[in-house]
């Protein structure tokens, strides 16, 4: 918005759309008036609220093309681990059909959390995925992928590698207890859950 201000936009138009990539909804005028209108009308039809924070997380990009790669899941990934209690587990379901689909994302994930950190802390600007992924890391105890993804290849990602969801959930259990609880999110990227009023950031 500051760089629009910047930009002296004066008019604009946006759209909202449906799970089908279907235009519902077209705003334009004032920068800030239209894309409020936008962002208030996106609110009441995408936005989740929530009682508390969950142990386990499952989400899916919702299938294709968004989990074609693993730089597509991860869109809906990353709002997941921040809902997520600190210790919990994340459990990504997509198909990475086609790899991770970006070559700088691979190389950045295979140095590790530890690595990739200590170079944001040198200034080093990262593959924002990677950084989004090793976040997450850092704060879940375990994060599962059923993916078609090599399994030695997920491993180096410091990712589980897992054959089913059931498989997933099973070890999230018992490292959690039977009774964690379970947030399902199964096309992650279009939605906003809201806890105490919040969205996650």
């Amino acid at each position: 918005m500051e760089a629009a201000h910047l930009a002296k936009i004066d008019f604009i138009v946006n759209v909202v759309l449906n799970l089908k990539y279907e235009v519902i909804k077209a705003v334009a005028g004032d920068l800030v008036e239209a894309w409020m209108e936008g962002v208030n009308f996106a609110r009441e039809l995408y936005t989740v609220p929530l009682e508390r924070h969950p142990e386990i997380v499952i989400v899916s990009g919702g299938g294709s093309p968004s989990d074609d790669t693993l730089f597509q899941a991860l869109k809906g990934y990353q709002l997941s681990f921040l809902l997520m209690k600190r210790g919990g587990s994340v459990i990504l379901v997509a198909d990475c059909k086609d790899g991770v689909g970006d070559a700088e994302l691979e190389r950045y994930l295979k140095i590790g959390s530890e690595e990739l950190f200590r170079r944001i802390g040198k200034g080093e600007h990262v593959h924002f995925m990677a950084d989004i992924l090793n976040s997450g890391l850092e704060k879940a105890g375990e994060i599962y992928i059923k993916s078609s993804l090599p399994t030695d290849l997920v491993k180096e990602f410091g990712l589980v590698p897992v054959q089913s969801v059931e498989d997933a959930l099973t070890k999230a259990f018992s490292n959690l207890g039977k009774d964690a609880s379970i947030l399902c999110l199964p096309k992650g990227p279009y939605v906003a859950p809201v806890c105490n009023g919040s969205v996650p950031g």
